[in-house]
């Protein structure tokens, strides 16, 4: 079966292709205290309802309510009752059924304008949350009612949830291999590159405005960086050799990347505009798959000098080097958690790839796929709550979003959205 990231064939395909050649608040926020709770926020959502008494020609309110109930049950922290309507205030009767919270909310559409307006009350208190109006274009539906679900998560958590945020990743198309971004739910798909090669490896930087990667365009493994914005792309780091596997730090100042142009594949430190600043690792192995601590002074990278591919650590100026790793043959693709407390990779035992966590010591190493396929390419959610990863457990390679602990395991893209991809995908990264 053909792979994408495994160690040694990736080196060893590098290196065979190489030489072939919006909002408005109008009330304070009070936030309900759930630290203490032993139960999740059980809230009340009733269909969103038209400020005007036109026919809904463009079924908005199912669209919305669908989105936001979608969104809030994701999030781990509630309980969505649903119900049609709701315009009284006997918050009591609500309480009664062990309801804790509802969400009340509106929307006007004027042109191709599209507004939307929530609150949410604390029932047993009968004080309100949240009360917030958001606006703008009609075609970005999704990306307003995503917002309006983490201000919501936002009420209550103190924290924003991850609704708005989306996924890069590479899908193979006739032979090529082109890279997508996603809504965090699957919806929303869109394709960056249509270079007929094959691109590697996207990374967001921190800002969510650029996206770095490996494209063989040029018939050279050459990083290239696509902003957004423009929607435009052009060559970062254009190195006779290697340009691979790059990772923004924290800060979006700099970027940590394996280079092969002095010989050997080694970890390079680059400003974000592509120049070298110094020289990381110095083996006799490849040294690859750099990933930048959250704090921005530590770095965890793969490396070969001790006989087998094992991860590493060390601090930005390449000093304090240790060894994390040393179960199984094979451990690769190291992604911390945004709050730094783990660290998610791949190991391989009996010829099967399976996704792990460990403290940033190398202890405490837990295993969260079991017997489905082989899984790889682990990325957290900017949150640290989820991971995505890719999995061959359908028979294919697809995408798969799961809790940190390795619970709720399920596809990216939903059923109706499966067959809109027909390649393989990998290599996902999970952006802000």
């Amino acid at each position: 079966m053909k792979r994408v990231i495994t160690y040694t064939i990736y080196i060893l395909i590098m290196l065979l292709m190489f030489f072939v050649s919006l909002k408005d608040t109008y009330a304070a926020d009070v936030y309900l205290d759930v630290s203490k709770l032993a139960k999740k926020i059980t809230i009340f959502v009733p269909d969103f309802v038209s400020e005007r008494a036109s026919a809904d020609s463009d079924n908005l309110s199912r669209k919305i309510t669908d989105i936001v109930r979608n969104d809030l049950n994701f999030s781990g922290i509630f309980i969505i009752k649903q119900g049609t309507t709701y315009h009284g205030k006997d918050y009591k009767a609500l309480e009664s059924l062990g309801i804790d919270a509802i969400l009340k909310g509106t929307y006007k559409q004027e042109d191709e304008k599209l507004t939307i307006e929530c609150h949410v009350f604390d029932v047993t208190k009968a004080q309100r949350i949240m009360g917030k109006r958001f606006k703008t274009d009609k075609k970005y539906l999704r990306y307003l009612v995503h917002e309006v679900s983490d201000e919501i998560v936002y009420s209550f958590m103190g924290t924003k949830g991850i609704a708005h945020t989306k996924i890069a990743f590479v899908s193979e198309i006739r032979g090529n291999k082109e890279v997508f971004i996603t809504d965090y739910d699957g919806y929303n798909l869109q394709r960056l590159t249509n270079d007929r090669s094959i691109n590697l490896l996207p990374r967001w930087s921190q800002d969510g405005e650029k996206i770095i990667y490996t494209s063989y365009k040029r018939r050279n493994p050459d990083l290239y960086i696509f902003d957004l914005k423009k929607f435009t792309a052009k060559p970062l780091a254009k190195f006779q050799g290697l340009n691979v596997s790059g990772d923004y730090s924290p800060d979006g100042r700099y970027i940590v990347i394996t280079l092969s142009k002095d010989g050997n594949p080694e970890v390079y430190l680059l400003k974000s505009n592509g120049k070298v600043i110094r020289r990381l690792t110095y083996s006799r192995a490849a040294d690859i798959s750099a990933c930048w601590a959250p704090n921005g002074r530590e770095i965890t990278f793969t490396s070969g000098r001790a006989g087998t591919p094992q991860i590493y650590t060390m601090d930005r100026e390449g000093t304090n080097l240790r060894r994390l790793t040393y179960h199984g043959s094979y451990n690769d693709s190291s992604c911390w958690s945004p709050r730094g407390g783990k660290i998610v990779y791949v190991s391989r035992f009996s010829g099967k790839f399976d996704i792990y966590t460990m403290l940033p010591d190398g202890t405490d190493v837990k295993k969260l796929t079991h017997d489905a396929g082989s899984n790889e390419n682990p990325s957290f959610s900017p949150d640290g709550q989820y991971i995505v990863f890719s999995s061959t457990r359908s028979g294919k390679r697809e995408l798969y979003i799961m809790k940190s602990d390795g619970s709720n395991q399920r596809k990216l893209f939903p059923e109706e959205l499966g067959s809109i991809l027909q390649g393989d995908c990998c290599t996902p990264s999970w952006g802000p």
